[in-house]
């Protein structure tokens, strides 16, 4: 990720990273935008990363996206729409599986949050993610405003059965 100090106008890097033990057969990345008008926003300069591995007892490859999103609400509005995109473009996800994962900076019952799993719209998109926790554990988070729920958020897309995946 990238950001500049007051003052500065130098691009500083930080921000996520993927890691494998199977082999990495590409990788972008995605220059999130930002409004440096958000009084509610961090400045930082986010991204978010894509890496397709090569997984071979998923059948294949899979798409790895990996974000840290901001502390705005409405920055991450703008930024899973954003996301969403990328990993729902069939020539940029080239996998089996798409997996998201990452510091969202979101509680469950928020509206980007509720747009990556399709429960909710933003200006018209919505999402096809699958929470992996809530499918896992749905009587933990069987409430709206569950608050024992992970805010990390790891989702996936794909047409395999959750038990052939573990």
């Amino acid at each position: 990720m990238s950001y500049y100090r007051t003052g500065d106008l130098r691009r500083e890097e930080e921000g996520p990273a993927i890691a494998s033990i199977y082999p990495i057969v590409h990788t972008e990345y995605l220059l999130l935008s930002r409004d440096l008008g958000d009084k509610d926003g961090d400045g930082h300069q986010r991204a978010c990363l894509h890496a397709v591995i090569d997984v071979p007892h998923w059948g294949g490859l899979v798409d790895v996206f990996t974000v840290h999103l901001s502390l705005s609400e409405r920055a991450r509005d703008r930024s899973v729409r954003e996301i969403w995109s990328m990993a729902s473009n069939t020539s940029v996800a080239r996998g089996v599986t798409q997996i998201l994962l990452g510091d969202l900076n979101a509680e469950p019952q928020e509206r980007a949050m509720k747009f990556f799993t399709g429960d909710a719209d933003i200006e018209g998109d919505t999402g096809a993610f699958v929470d992996a926790w809530t499918a896992v554990h749905p009587e933990v988070c069987a409430c709206v405003a569950c608050i024992s729920c992970p805010v990390t958020f790891v989702a996936f897309s794909c047409d395999m059965p959750y038990d052939a995946m573990c």
